[in-house]
């Protein structure tokens, strides 16, 4: 259970680093306009895929959701698992869809002054030490409800 949950808070950072990546280029921008802004983590665990997304919630704050989760069907009686697959991509697709939208969006929004800015909601670790200790807290998510037989 352990690896689970260091693999699955790297995955997170490095989905938090794809986020601020992205919202670089409108800094100036209001942060709220930035709330609908994701990116996306797939990951796989045993046979269960997994599809989640990456916000900016509030300020220092990011929001990891989970959109879709599937089982990859292994043996030909189990195909009618694929529709979960289908699903998943088809949630994935949708999304990125959703995402071209609102960062056209936040392209032609007006730089905005007296309200928050995504230069002043997003954390950035000054160094890399620092981004390793940052602890990743969970709302309303318990990895027991995995059900994978890992060790520890």
């Amino acid at each position: 259970m352990k690896h689970v949950k260091e693999d699955t808070e790297k995955l997170i950072k490095e989905a938090m680093f794809g986020l601020i990546s992205l919202l670089r280029g409108y800094l100036g921008k209001g942060a709220e306009k930035a709330r609908n802004i994701c990116v996306y983590m797939v990951q796989c665990i045993g046979d269960r895929i997994t599809l989640s997304e990456v916000c900016l919630d509030k300020k220092h704050f990011y929001k990891i959701s989970q959109i879709k989760s599937a089982v990859l069907p292994f043996s030909f009686d189990e195909v009618e698992k694929f529709i979960e697959v289908f699903e998943l991509l088809y949630a994935l697709i949708d999304g990125l869809k959703k995402q071209t939208r609102e960062l056209k969006k936040l392209m032609l929004a007006d730089p905005i002054s007296n309200v928050p800015t995504i230069r002043d909601w997003i954390w950035v670790p000054k160094n890399l030490s620092m981004w390793e200790a940052t602890e990743v807290i969970y709302e309303d998510f318990d990895y027991e409800d995995l059900n994978y037989d890992y060790e520890d």
